[in-house]
């Protein structure tokens, strides 16, 4: 909608932490580990998720956001030391 992924403005304020972070004397950047997870609940294998959208047990939306940024925050910032990301 302005011209720019949500991902890259994302991306974008992470690399700007990680900036910040190098400016702290009281910890070290370069030991940062990075976390992406979605808050949604993972779906039980036996649902049905072959249903219309709109209806009263519709199946609860992932967001794979978190996860993605996690792994590019690790491709841009080389200090990061480890990054995951959970399966939903």
């Amino acid at each position: 909608m302005l011209g720019e992924t949500l991902v890259g403005a994302r991306l974008r304020d992470v690399r700007s932490i990680f900036l910040y972070l190098h400016t702290r004397p009281d910890l070290d950047a370069r030991r940062i580990a990075v976390w992406g997870d979605s808050f949604a609940a993972v779906n039980p294998p036996d649902r049905n998720l072959n249903i219309p959208l709109g209806v009263p047990e519709e199946p609860p939306l992932s967001e794979p956001l978190e996860g993605l940024l996690a792994l590019l925050t690790a491709v841009y910032e080389t200090d990061v030391q480890r990054s995951t990301s959970a399966a939903v």
